[in-house]
């Protein structure tokens, strides 16, 4: 037991001088590439702590000689992280406003239908996909807001039958090389962005508030007046079972002059069924419909499927 003490207290003054002599040559950035300069019974050392010492110590060890987190100095853990090869728990995947997704299959390697899918939570720049993984694809939104959401949302979700990983990834912008003709840049067709550019919208505030987890329910918008029936023949001619269908219940101003254009909340079978009839639905627009809507930048406009989020229980009021 003594033993084991005498060797914790050793590494940890040698770490410590480790963090001094590094500070004084100013080569950190370089620590994790010379440990070949070390004492060789450091890293010896560091493997039978890690394997010893939670089992071997008593509890009376463990609070005499345990760092506490709060008070533990933040370059002598990147030291022992480097030194060990484990990383701190309190250390947190880097977030930035691209998103892996992986599992793909065949058909869902595609750009419009991934972008009708991902712009849900935010807007979508660029969809690039991978060389080493070919069910694999680079997602980068204009937002980091939109890639949590979509982790937190779309993980372990089945698409076509099967499921697919949304992950977190440091990239914050995703490039396309000239010879890839299969990843897209969207930041030129902004017209088929759901959101306006301003990141803290109302709008977006609002739809993202909304979206906790998701339902077999869709959202779709920018329906002519009057051609609900019609609406519920396109989705079914698409392949998909309409459980249920009601028109907005929002009470109408009269005061505002009509837009011609209504929304339907549209149940389908499962939550599969409605990524889907978002992947390929949203955009559409049946020819019995007549002439596209066109938005405040003349940009014509299709339907608008959206997904539909459980909502939030209201608590009792007292």
């Amino acid at each position: 037991m003594a033993a084991n003490q005498a060797q914790l207290l050793m590494l940890l003054n040698q770490v410590n001088m480790l963090e001094n002599q590094m500070k004084q040559s100013a080569v950190v950035p370089n620590m994790a590439m010379n440990q070949s300069s070390l004492n060789p019974n450091l890293l010896k050392l560091v493997a039978q702590m890690q394997a010893k010492g939670s089992k071997q110590q008593s509890s009376q060890d463990k609070s005499k000689f345990k760092v506490k987190r709060e008070n533990e100095n933040p370059q002598m853990a990147k030291v022992l992280a480097a030194l060990t090869g484990v990383a701190s728990p309190d250390d947190k995947p880097s977030r930035g406003k691209c998103i892996w997704v992986t599992g793909l299959p065949e058909s869902f390697q595609d750009t419009d239908k991934l972008v009708n899918v991902f712009g849900n939570f935010g807007n979508v720049r660029k969809v690039v996909y991978s060389d080493k993984k070919t069910d694999g694809a680079l997602i980068e939104m204009d937002d980091s807001r939109g890639s949590v959401k979509a982790v937190a949302i779309m993980n372990n979700k089945k698409v076509d039958g099967q499921a697919i990983k949304v992950s977190f990834t440091s990239i914050d912008r995703a490039g396309i090389k000239p010879s890839d003709s299969k990843s897209k840049d969207i930041r030129q067709a902004k017209e088929n962005w759901r959101f306006s550019g301003n990141k803290d919208g109302k709008f977006r505030r609002i739809c993202l508030s909304r979206l906790r987890d998701l339902t077999s329910s869709v959202m779709v918008t920018n329906i002519p007046e009057g051609k609900t029936d019609q609406l519920k023949k396109h989705i079914i001619e698409a392949g998909y079972t309409v459980k249920s269908m009601e028109g907005s219940k929002r009470p109408v101003d009269e005061s505002k002059p009509k837009s011609g254009y209504t929304m339907a909340i549209v149940e389908l079978a499962s939550i599969e069924e409605a990524i889907d009839a978002v992947a390929n639905l949203h955009n559409s627009w049946p020819k019995k419909f007549g002439t596209k809507n066109k938005d405040r930048f003349e940009n014509e406009r299709g339907l608008n499927f959206s997904f539909m989020g459980n909502k939030k229980e209201q608590k009792p009021k007292a």
